[in-house]
Protein backbone atom coordinates (compact mmCIF):
# COMPACT_ATOMS: atom_id res chain seq x y z
CA UNK A 1 0.00 0.00 0.00
CA UNK A 2 1.58 3.39 -1.21
CA UNK A 3 1.91 6.20 1.67
CA UNK A 4 2.83 9.87 1.32
CA UNK A 5 3.29 12.54 4.21
CA UNK A 6 -0.16 14.34 5.46
CA UNK A 7 1.72 17.23 4.90
CA UNK A 8 1.61 16.87 1.02
CA UNK A 9 -2.02 16.01 1.09
CA UNK A 10 -2.78 18.95 3.55
CA UNK A 11 -1.33 21.66 1.96
CA UNK A 12 -3.21 20.75 -1.54
CA UNK A 13 -6.16 21.15 0.07
CA UNK A 14 -5.45 24.16 1.80
CA UNK A 15 -4.71 25.51 -1.90
CA UNK A 16 -7.89 24.12 -3.28
CA UNK A 17 -10.60 24.39 -0.46
CA UNK A 18 -11.03 27.96 -0.51
CA UNK A 19 -12.69 27.73 -4.13
CA UNK A 20 -16.45 27.07 -3.95
CA UNK A 21 -18.10 24.99 -7.20
CA UNK A 22 -17.86 21.14 -8.40
CA UNK A 23 -14.59 20.63 -6.72
CA UNK A 24 -13.90 17.08 -5.34
CA UNK A 25 -10.42 16.33 -3.03
CA UNK A 26 -10.55 13.43 -0.79
CA UNK A 27 -7.43 11.51 1.08
CA UNK A 28 -7.43 9.03 3.92
CA UNK A 29 -5.77 9.39 7.22
CA UNK A 30 -4.80 6.51 9.14
CA UNK A 31 -3.52 5.70 12.76
CA UNK A 32 -3.40 2.71 14.86
CA UNK A 33 -2.69 2.41 19.12
CA UNK A 34 -2.28 -0.29 21.52
CA UNK A 35 -4.35 0.31 24.78
CA UNK A 36 -4.59 -2.45 27.61
CA UNK A 37 -4.42 -5.09 25.62
CA UNK A 38 -6.08 -4.37 22.67
CA UNK A 39 -5.12 -2.38 19.34
CA UNK A 40 -6.98 0.25 18.01
CA UNK A 41 -7.19 1.60 14.06
CA UNK A 42 -8.67 4.66 12.97
CA UNK A 43 -8.87 5.01 9.32
CA UNK A 44 -10.73 8.75 8.65
CA UNK A 45 -11.61 9.93 4.67
CA UNK A 46 -12.08 13.57 4.14
CA UNK A 47 -14.01 14.72 1.45
CA UNK A 48 -14.49 18.23 -0.01
CA UNK A 49 -17.12 18.43 -2.84
CA UNK A 50 -16.80 22.76 -2.98
CA UNK A 51 -19.19 23.82 -0.06
CA UNK A 52 -18.55 26.62 1.92
CA UNK A 53 -20.38 27.23 5.73
CA UNK A 54 -21.88 30.50 6.55
CA UNK A 55 -18.65 31.89 7.80
CA UNK A 56 -16.74 31.36 4.78
CA UNK A 57 -15.01 27.99 6.03
CA UNK A 58 -15.02 25.36 3.38
CA UNK A 59 -17.29 22.79 4.01
CA UNK A 60 -15.64 18.77 4.43
CA UNK A 61 -17.12 15.71 4.81
CA UNK A 62 -15.66 13.15 7.54
CA UNK A 63 -16.12 9.37 7.28
CA UNK A 64 -14.48 7.48 10.66
CA UNK A 65 -14.23 3.53 10.18
CA UNK A 66 -12.65 2.59 13.74
CA UNK A 67 -11.43 -0.78 14.45
CA UNK A 68 -11.02 -2.28 17.69
CA UNK A 69 -9.09 -5.85 18.30
CA UNK A 70 -8.69 -7.79 21.15
CA UNK A 71 -5.08 -8.84 20.95
CA UNK A 72 -5.79 -12.47 23.35
CA UNK A 73 -9.05 -13.65 21.63
CA UNK A 74 -8.74 -11.50 18.19
CA UNK A 75 -12.32 -10.73 18.57
CA UNK A 76 -12.70 -7.45 16.45
CA UNK A 77 -15.24 -4.89 16.47
CA UNK A 78 -15.88 -1.69 13.98
CA UNK A 79 -17.57 1.35 14.77
CA UNK A 80 -18.73 3.85 12.22
CA UNK A 81 -19.98 7.53 11.91
CA UNK A 82 -19.84 10.40 9.50
CA UNK A 83 -20.49 14.24 9.97
CA UNK A 84 -19.25 17.61 9.01
CA UNK A 85 -16.06 19.09 9.04
CA UNK A 86 -14.06 22.62 8.67
CA UNK A 87 -10.77 23.09 7.68
CA UNK A 88 -9.47 25.99 9.23
CA UNK A 89 -5.47 26.76 9.91
CA UNK A 90 -4.11 23.81 8.57
CA UNK A 91 -6.56 21.85 10.87
CA UNK A 92 -9.64 19.57 10.34
CA UNK A 93 -12.33 19.76 13.03
CA UNK A 94 -15.18 17.60 13.07
CA UNK A 95 -18.40 16.04 14.68
CA UNK A 96 -20.25 12.56 14.31
CA UNK A 97 -23.44 11.19 16.12
CA UNK A 98 -21.75 8.00 16.89
CA UNK A 99 -18.29 8.11 17.59
CA UNK A 100 -17.79 11.86 18.44
CA UNK A 101 -15.66 14.49 17.95
CA UNK A 102 -12.15 14.38 15.40
CA UNK A 103 -9.49 16.35 14.82
CA UNK A 104 -6.71 16.21 12.31
CA UNK A 105 -3.51 18.51 12.20
CA UNK A 106 -0.77 18.51 9.55
CA UNK A 107 2.68 18.34 10.64
CA UNK A 108 4.53 21.39 10.60
CA UNK A 109 7.11 21.38 7.96
CA UNK A 110 10.44 23.90 7.72
CA UNK A 111 12.64 23.92 5.03
CA UNK A 112 11.70 20.54 4.43
CA UNK A 113 12.55 19.33 7.78
CA UNK A 114 9.25 18.14 9.98
CA UNK A 115 9.30 20.21 13.18
CA UNK A 116 5.96 18.94 14.87
CA UNK A 117 4.65 15.62 13.91
CA UNK A 118 0.86 15.98 12.74
CA UNK A 119 -2.01 14.53 14.69
CA UNK A 120 -4.95 12.97 14.46
CA UNK A 121 -7.56 12.66 17.60
CA UNK A 122 -10.87 10.84 18.22
CA UNK A 123 -12.82 11.46 21.28
CA UNK A 124 -14.62 8.15 21.25
CA UNK A 125 -12.33 5.45 23.02
CA UNK A 126 -12.94 3.18 20.43
CA UNK A 127 -10.72 4.70 18.28
CA UNK A 128 -7.05 4.97 17.88
CA UNK A 129 -5.30 8.28 18.07
CA UNK A 130 -1.79 9.49 17.17
CA UNK A 131 0.55 10.26 14.75
CA UNK A 132 -1.10 9.83 11.22
CA UNK A 133 0.08 8.59 7.59
CA UNK A 134 -2.23 9.68 4.75
CA UNK A 135 -3.01 6.52 2.42
CA UNK A 136 -2.39 7.48 -1.62
CA UNK A 137 -5.64 7.40 -3.30
CA UNK A 138 -7.34 4.83 -1.17
CA UNK A 139 -10.35 4.38 0.85
CA UNK A 140 -10.98 2.96 4.11
CA UNK A 141 -9.64 -0.79 3.87
CA UNK A 142 -10.43 -3.37 6.71
CA UNK A 143 -6.58 -4.31 6.17
CA UNK A 144 -5.12 -6.35 9.25
CA UNK A 145 -4.53 -4.01 12.66
CA UNK A 146 -0.93 -5.15 12.38
CA UNK A 147 1.03 -2.45 10.88
CA UNK A 148 1.85 -2.76 7.37
CA UNK A 149 2.83 0.56 6.33
CA UNK A 150 6.68 -0.56 6.46
CA UNK A 151 6.13 -4.41 6.74
CA UNK A 152 6.69 -6.56 3.01
CA UNK A 153 3.20 -7.46 1.41
CA UNK A 154 1.66 -10.16 2.57
CA UNK A 155 3.81 -10.63 5.53
CA UNK A 156 1.09 -8.92 7.98
CA UNK A 157 0.09 -11.60 10.96
CA UNK A 158 -3.15 -12.87 12.29
CA UNK A 159 -5.10 -14.16 14.59
CA UNK A 160 -2.89 -17.90 14.89
CA UNK A 161 0.48 -14.81 14.51
CA UNK A 162 1.65 -16.33 10.73
CA UNK A 163 1.31 -14.62 7.26
CA UNK A 164 -2.31 -14.92 5.36
CA UNK A 165 -2.50 -18.48 3.62
CA UNK A 166 -5.68 -19.02 1.89
CA UNK A 167 -7.84 -21.58 0.19
CA UNK A 168 -9.72 -20.97 -2.69
CA UNK A 169 -13.84 -20.48 -1.81
CA UNK A 170 -16.29 -19.33 -4.51
CA UNK A 171 -18.54 -16.70 -3.34
CA UNK A 172 -21.49 -15.19 -5.77
CA UNK A 173 -19.25 -15.65 -8.98
CA UNK A 174 -15.41 -14.29 -7.43
CA UNK A 175 -13.21 -16.06 -6.27
CA UNK A 176 -11.92 -16.25 -2.69
CA UNK A 177 -8.92 -16.81 -0.44
CA UNK A 178 -10.08 -18.09 3.23
CA UNK A 179 -7.85 -18.68 6.00
CA UNK A 180 -9.68 -19.62 8.97
CA UNK A 181 -6.68 -19.67 11.14
CA UNK A 182 -5.60 -15.94 9.92
CA UNK A 183 -8.98 -14.96 10.83
CA UNK A 184 -9.93 -13.18 7.17
CA UNK A 185 -11.50 -13.71 3.88
CA UNK A 186 -10.23 -11.69 0.95
CA UNK A 187 -10.98 -11.73 -3.23
CA UNK A 188 -8.83 -13.46 -4.86
CA UNK A 189 -10.07 -12.68 -8.27
CA UNK A 190 -13.60 -10.46 -7.83
CA UNK A 191 -15.61 -10.84 -10.80
CA UNK A 192 -16.12 -8.39 -13.89
CA UNK A 193 -19.19 -6.93 -12.04
CA UNK A 194 -17.72 -5.34 -9.12
CA UNK A 195 -13.94 -5.17 -10.46
CA UNK A 196 -14.16 -1.49 -9.93
CA UNK A 197 -14.97 -1.08 -6.50
CA UNK A 198 -13.43 -4.32 -5.27
CA UNK A 199 -9.46 -4.89 -5.96
CA UNK A 200 -7.52 -8.50 -5.48
CA UNK A 201 -6.41 -8.69 -1.76
CA UNK A 202 -9.57 -6.89 -0.66
CA UNK A 203 -11.04 -7.79 2.55
CA UNK A 204 -14.49 -8.90 2.86
CA UNK A 205 -14.61 -10.40 6.43
CA UNK A 206 -12.45 -10.71 9.50
CA UNK A 207 -13.26 -12.22 12.85
CA UNK A 208 -12.70 -15.91 14.35
CA UNK A 209 -13.18 -19.11 12.84
CA UNK A 210 -14.10 -21.49 16.17
CA UNK A 211 -13.12 -25.14 17.00
CA UNK A 212 -16.72 -25.91 17.09
CA UNK A 213 -16.88 -24.53 13.47
CA UNK A 214 -18.81 -21.37 14.72
CA UNK A 215 -17.87 -17.95 12.58
CA UNK A 216 -18.50 -14.62 14.11
CA UNK A 217 -16.71 -11.00 12.74
CA UNK A 218 -17.52 -8.36 10.83
CA UNK A 219 -18.21 -8.34 6.96
CA UNK A 220 -17.52 -5.16 4.91
CA UNK A 221 -20.30 -4.22 2.15
CA UNK A 222 -18.19 -2.35 -0.95
CA UNK A 223 -19.41 0.59 -3.13
CA UNK A 224 -17.09 2.07 -5.47
CA UNK A 225 -15.99 5.42 -4.46
CA UNK A 226 -17.20 5.20 -0.69
CA UNK A 227 -15.28 3.62 2.57
CA UNK A 228 -15.84 -0.41 2.79
CA UNK A 229 -19.16 -0.60 5.41
CA UNK A 230 -18.66 -2.64 8.24
CA UNK A 231 -21.42 -4.73 9.89
CA UNK A 232 -21.90 -7.93 12.36
CA UNK A 233 -21.91 -11.33 10.77
CA UNK A 234 -22.08 -14.84 12.24
CA UNK A 235 -22.86 -18.64 10.75
CA UNK A 236 -20.97 -21.78 10.42
CA UNK A 237 -17.95 -22.82 8.99
CA UNK A 238 -17.69 -27.01 7.77
CA UNK A 239 -15.23 -28.80 9.61
CA UNK A 240 -13.69 -30.46 7.55
CA UNK A 241 -14.95 -28.53 4.80
CA UNK A 242 -15.37 -31.26 1.69
CA UNK A 243 -17.20 -31.29 -1.72
CA UNK A 244 -19.84 -32.66 -0.29
CA UNK A 245 -20.33 -30.07 2.87
CA UNK A 246 -18.96 -27.56 1.74
CA UNK A 247 -20.66 -24.55 1.94
CA UNK A 248 -20.05 -21.61 4.69
CA UNK A 249 -23.26 -18.94 5.06
CA UNK A 250 -22.64 -15.82 7.37
CA UNK A 251 -25.76 -13.78 7.89
CA UNK A 252 -26.40 -10.49 9.78
CA UNK A 253 -28.24 -7.32 9.16
CA UNK A 254 -26.31 -5.45 6.36
CA UNK A 255 -25.87 -2.01 5.52
CA UNK A 256 -27.74 0.29 3.26
CA UNK A 257 -26.82 3.46 1.96
CA UNK A 258 -28.53 6.63 1.04
CA UNK A 259 -29.48 6.82 -2.59
CA UNK A 260 -26.95 8.45 -4.23
CA UNK A 261 -24.76 8.80 -1.31
CA UNK A 262 -21.70 6.68 0.80
CA UNK A 263 -23.48 7.24 4.15
CA UNK A 264 -24.89 4.08 5.65
CA UNK A 265 -28.46 4.71 6.67
CA UNK A 266 -29.19 1.68 8.56
CA UNK A 267 -28.45 -2.12 9.29
CA UNK A 268 -30.83 -4.13 8.18
CA UNK A 269 -32.13 -8.00 7.14
CA UNK A 270 -33.26 -6.38 4.22
CA UNK A 271 -30.28 -5.35 2.52
CA UNK A 272 -28.23 -7.63 -0.41
CA UNK A 273 -25.28 -7.71 1.67
CA UNK A 274 -27.19 -9.51 5.00
CA UNK A 275 -26.56 -13.30 3.76
CA UNK A 276 -22.95 -14.04 2.53
CA UNK A 277 -22.94 -17.73 0.53
CA UNK A 278 -19.33 -19.31 -0.18
CA UNK A 279 -19.12 -22.73 -1.46
CA UNK A 280 -15.62 -24.70 -1.18
CA UNK A 281 -12.59 -24.72 -3.79
CA UNK A 282 -10.81 -27.52 -5.65
CA UNK A 283 -7.53 -27.27 -3.51
CA UNK A 284 -8.98 -27.74 -0.02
Amino acid sequence: MKIRSLAVVATFALVSSVHAGPIRDRFTAETRETRNGREYRTLLTMTYDGGVQFNGLAEWKGDVLCEMRDTKTGKVETFTGAGPAALAQGAFEGRTKTVGEFHIQEPDVDGGVVVKKGVLEMSDKRCASGTPVVVNGQAPKAASLTDTSTAPAGKALGNNGKPFDGYTWYHNGSDMLVDEDYGEIRYDKPKALIAKAVKPGDVLFRGAFHKDGTVEGTAFAFKLGCPPAPYPVKGRYPKPATFVDGRMVLTGPGPRRKEGSCEVDKLTSSSSHSKLVFDVGGDI
